[in-house]
């Protein structure tokens, strides 16, 4: 991995964007930060694949009708303009709507 690039091991190469998220365990006070790779598709659809704290990497889509994991449970709820999706009733992570849609 790039020590360089704070979002390694995503990098623009593979992915539209790049950021970090907020991230933080259900329970916990203060947020981290996770790296994520985002593909982006039409109508303000996306793919965001992100490296949890613990290494793993996974997917969340952000489609038109509906928001999943894979192999996992997301619970997804658009406050203002950032989604807050809990996975597997553990994981907490903040997503701007500017990460999905771009701009």
């Amino acid at each position: 991995s790039d020590k360089n690039n704070p979002t390694a091991p995503f990098s623009t190469k593979d992915y539209d964007a790049t950021t970090l998220l907020r991230c933080r365990m259900v329970g916990e006070d203060s947020s981290a930060t996770c790296p994520a790779g985002i593909l982006r598709m039409q109508g303000g659809q996306a793919s965001i694949v992100i490296q949890n704290q613990k290494g793993e990497q996974f997917t969340i889509n952000f489609m038109k009708d509906y928001i999943n994991a894979t192999n996992r449970e997301a619970d997804a709820r658009l406050e203002g303009d950032t989604w807050t999706v809990i996975i597997n009733g553990e994981e907490i992570y903040e997503v701007p709507l500017a990460a999905i849609e771009g701009g």
